[in-house]
């Protein structure tokens, strides 16, 4: 009985229903700086800024998303991914962004969750999605600094991503869809 099992994780597509219930329950806690209104005044709990209605466009196009993994009923970590058209502050950003791309505009795992690997295999269900709907590139915005959850572009370069300079403490990294196809065929 002393067994450490590891319980599950379960990575979901959120639709328009679970978004509208996980925000009523309180456990919608997505940050996406692209997505967000950074207009808002700045709430005592950060992480928790978004709102239902600011990832519905995400959320109701086919060829964007939102998936959430989860543990045990709670969030342990999502991406935020779709067509660039669709986040509205990439202007403020410096990177150029490929309009036909599928852009990863948030991919988090919490500490306990990166320590199982959740955010790779969240960025294997993101490339799974991208080839289901044709696309030739992803594009993933990344956090270049810290450790732990900010650190996504050791990671993401390490999966096969081709990395641009990092700028503001960010960076966008890239790759073709078929080249990580013939990467995970190997």
């Amino acid at each position: 009985m002393g067994e450490d099992r590891q319980v599950e994780v379960v990575i979901l597509e959120v639709d328009r229903l679970m978004l509208r219930t996980l925000e009523m329950e309180g456990l919608l806690c997505f940050q996406c700086p692209q997505v967000e209104d950074l207009s808002l005044p700045e709430p005592g709990f950060a992480s928790c800024r978004i709102r239902a209605r600011d990832l519905e466009p995400l959320v109701d196009d086919p060829r964007s998303g939102l998936m959430a993994a989860f543990r045990q009923g709670c969030i342990v970590g999502y991406a935020v991914y779709g067509r660039p058209a669709l986040y509205r502050n990439l202007d403020a950003l410096r990177f150029e962004f490929d309009d036909d791309a599928l852009l990863v505009g948030a991919l988090y795992a919490n500490d306990d969750a990166l320590r199982d690997n959740v955010d790779v295999d969240l960025l294997i269900a993101v490339m799974g999605f991208a080839a289901a709907r044709d696309y030739e590139t992803v594009q993933v915005l990344c956090r270049t600094g810290g450790q732990g959850v900010e650190a996504r572009a050791e990671m993401v370069g390490a999966s096969g991503f081709e990395l641009t300079e990092t700028v503001d403490g960010l960076c966008l990294a890239e790759i073709a869809v078929k080249d990580w196809d013939e990467a995970d065929g190997q």
